[in-house]
């Protein structure tokens, strides 16, 4: 239970190395705001983008503008003021500055700037032709992370260890058990009030109970101050509580949790460079998730009438069944006897009689060698060739199949079939979906363009 205490933050700690903003290039301007060369190329490597070709770097950039347009109209239209996105902000930072304690105490003194440092000059030129030390320091120390785990996961114990021996951390066992007796109580009444299942949170926020639950420093900490703990706490709580244990180790992980916060917020973290980038960073992706979804996402309704109307404009080129090919096929390894076979094929109707006597593969079925209807993407060149054949007729080729060579007839063609509207409803509603999406985003789009003057220097990414 202890590696509930954040032990994967430790392994997924993304390290971005930025420049300082006096040094960055003004890229993009959006209204009086300056978006600089580092924002681009914090989510488009420098050396992904400047190998892709002319065209694809001008829809990279153009992509680039989009999104900040969309987030600058996020930011005009309070949606960091949002209580659903701001519990969501804050529970980023706090993990962010759980993960800066971490890395700091226990990453970074087993992966030292002079082992990244090393790393780096032995790479091969041309990686180092193409990345930046910065660029690459993240690759470096991911395998270092890997390399030096059971360092890492000691030194994380350690550290917990640590922490709950200097400030005395003490879980009260006894009082814990009747705390978990009180959790079933409430969960079962949850349970027969309500067809909802509650959360944790829900069932703790639930319970009354006056006595003390830890302590730290020899100084009493009752359950209402766990729950003011737990409200800072940005991690899901274990759902079997009404087991004493597991309530007794999430108890201590939320206690040391709120601990190494107020370390972190001592230390002043949050003021790091690298800190303020990568929330930056964060926060950008966030307010771009939260605005598509109640711009874009939220209004698309799926209702039955225009799912259908979608489904009759799109039905020649979406919703029709491939043409299927009656194939019967004679497989021969003997390049010399399957040239025979074919021109006897060709000659006389005895196609079935062929198979039966001279086929290699697909023997044990009650007609050797048919292949039953087949779509042109099955059975590799087989189908392909199928296309191509006319029904009822051979064709006039041996067809190089694996170890050998095949030999078929397409006895009958079925033509496209439109699909049944009510059995592929998921399917259309997917089509519906991206086609809505696609069509309200670059309506979206349009308006911003229309609503914020903006220009971009695309010469400064070179």
């Amino acid at each position: 239970m202890k590696k509930f205490f954040l032990y994967s933050t430790i392994l997924s700690i993304i390290f971005l190395s930025f420049c300082d903003q006096n040094n960055q290039k003004k890229l993009l301007k959006i209204g009086s705001k300056w978006i600089y060369t580092e924002d681009f190329f914090s989510i488009n490597p420098r050396h992904t983008y400047k190998f892709l070709p002319a065209s694809e770097q001008e829809q990279t950039v153009n992509d680039f503008i989009d999104r900040q347009l969309i987030i600058y109209d996020a930011l005009k239209k309070g949606c960091l003021k949002n209580d659903d996105l701001k519990a969501e902000l804050y529970n980023l930072k706090t993990k962010m500055l759980i993960g800066a304690y971490f890395e700091k105490f226990i990453t970074d003194s087993i992966i030292t700037k002079d082992m990244l440092l090393s790393a780096y000059e032995t790479l091969d030129p041309m990686k180092k032709e193409l990345f930046t030390y910065d660029e690459y320091k993240p690759i470096i120390k991911d395998q270092f992370i890997s390399k030096y785990n059971q360092q890492i996961e000691a030194a994380y114990f350690k550290t917990i260890e640590n922490i709950k021996t200097k400030n005395n951390l003490v879980v009260f066992t006894a009082n814990i058990d009747s705390l978990s007796k009180q959790y079933s109580i409430v969960y079962r009444k949850f349970m027969t009030e309500s067809s909802t299942i509650p959360s944790p949170r829900d069932i703790l926020n639930n319970i009354r109970f006056d006595q003390p639950v830890y302590s730290i420093n020899d100084k009493s900490y009752n359950f209402s101050d766990f729950k003011a703990a737990l409200k800072t706490y940005p991690y899901s709580i274990p759902d079997r509580l009404s087991n004493s244990k597991i309530f007794e180790n999430a108890i201590e992980n939320i206690i040391l949790n709120d601990i190494v916060i107020t370390i972190s917020k001592r230390h002043k973290y949050f003021k790091n460079n690298d800190f303020r980038q990568n929330l930056k960073i964060k926060t950008d992706a966030l307010l771009y998730k939260y605005y598509i979804n109640n711009e874009i996402k939220n209004k698309i309704t799926k209702n039955d009438d225009s799912l259908f109307v979608f489904f009759q404009a799109n039905k020649d080129s979406l919703y029709m069944t491939n043409s299927l090919y009656e194939v019967h096929e004679i497989y021969i390894k003997d390049k010399n006897i399957a040239e025979q076979i074919l021109f006897q094929a060709q000659t006389t109707d005895n196609f079935k009689n062929l198979s039966d006597k001279y086929t290699e593969r697909y023997i044990d079925r009650p007609e050797k060698g048919y292949l039953g209807f087949i779509s042109s993407d099955k059975y590799s060149i087989i189908g392909k060739t199928a296309a191509v054949t006319k029904a009822g007729t051979v064709y006039p080729e041996l067809i190089k199949s694996g170890n050998g060579y095949s030999i078929i007839k397409v006895l009958s063609v079925k033509e496209p079939e439109l699909i049944n509207f009510e059995e592929n409803k998921d399917r259309i509603y997917s089509d519906y979906y991206r086609y809505k999406f696609s069509f309200l985003k670059l309506e979206l789009l349009k308006r911003l363009k229309d609503k914020y003057p903006y220009k971009i220097d695309a010469s400064k990414l070179k």
